[in-house]
């Protein structure tokens, strides 16, 4: 069931930003509590601080950075990472440089963990998981698929590769790892946790919560206790999933409404929908804040969670 109606005025547009401006479609998108985005070029240049209403340009337009919570990361670049300014403090922090010799088969997944910024970079024969200060990486075997980033939680890392039955099938492969003394090493070989028949793609998490879409549905796994969890949801993936930093919250595009004229519509696992008059799109949550888009316009709101975010549209069912 829809989650209560509130007024239309928790939801406030993103200036600056335009919906349909960037070439990667996964862009307009949170990073913590700024929404990156493209302004002037189809690459990602511009930073939006949903806190200040803070504009910061990057230092060069980059296609498909990923995103951590207040910092973007590029892969293949000399100066790869810009650190955006936190909102309490003011100023800006700098950047970090990196260099990694390759772009892999999709955007790294970047965390940041105890301190540590760490990259997961899927390649087309392995999975690198790169401590970005320390230079460490270990590496595991894989054949992640082409365009699908990694999930990244404590203690593991988790993929999507093409499964035994072809073209139609695809499996959930995770990896369990340990810290020790800042270095990431791995503990076992990866296994299939996702997988047989059934297309199981689309990954991603953080803490302990490993997600995946599994035909209709979206399916939580905690991966410390073996817990599982489904939710009903006509995505279509088109958009994938949002997550919330620490996995607890996924939303997502529901499309049973699609043609009619409440249109796509955006629900979330806690129960969460939002229901607006045409479609909303491509939702990404980030410092408990919750965007999608709308026609032209990015779309913001506090994160289910934080306040509950729907307004009726007058055609829906």
């Amino acid at each position: 069931m829809p989650a209560p109606y509130v007024d239309q005025v928790a939801v406030r547009p993103v200036p600056v930003l335009q919906a349909r401006r960037c070439a990667d479609d996964r862009y307009p998108a949170l990073a913590g509590e700024w929404v990156v985005g493209c302004v002037g070029d189809d690459r990602v240049n511009v930073a939006v601080s949903l806190v200040t209403g803070r504009v910061v340009t990057l230092t060069a337009p980059v296609l498909s950075p990923s995103l951590g919570d207040g910092w973007l990361w590029a892969t293949g670049r000399p100066a790869g990472g810009w650190v955006l300014p936190v909102a309490a403090r003011g100023g800006f922090d700098g950047a970090e440089a990196v260099m990694v010799p390759h772009d892999g088969v999709a955007p790294a997944t970047v965390t940041y963990d105890g301190g540590t910024r760490r990259a997961a970079v899927p390649y087309e024969t392995h999975v690198d998981l790169i401590d970005l200060s320390r230079h460490v990486w270990p590496r595991w075997d894989a054949r992640p698929l082409p365009g699908e980033s990694v999930a990244v939680g404590v203690g593991w890392v988790a993929w999507s590769e093409r499964g035994l039955g072809g073209e139609a099938e695809r499996d959930v492969w995770l990896v369990r790892t340990e810290v020790a003394q800042g270095d990431v090493a791995p503990m076992r070989a990866p296994a299939v946790v996702g997988g047989g028949r059934g297309d199981q793609h689309g990954v991603g998490g953080g803490g302990s919560s490993l997600w995946w879409v599994d035909g209709d549905e979206v399916v939580k796994l905690d991966v410390h206790t073996g817990a599982e969890r489904r939710f009903l949801a006509f995505t279509g993936f088109e958009a994938g999933l949002a997550l919330a930093e620490d996995g607890s919250l996924s939303c997502w595009e529901d499309r049973r409404a699609f043609g009619t004229p409440a249109g796509i519509d955006i629900h979330c696992s806690d129960g969460t929908v939002v229901d607006r008059p045409g479609d909303q799109r491509w939702p990404s949550l980030g410092a408990g804040w919750l965007i999608w888009r709308e026609g032209e316009q990015v779309l913001a709101t506090a994160a289910p969670g934080h306040v509950t975010v729907s307004s009726p549209s007058p055609e829906s069912p």
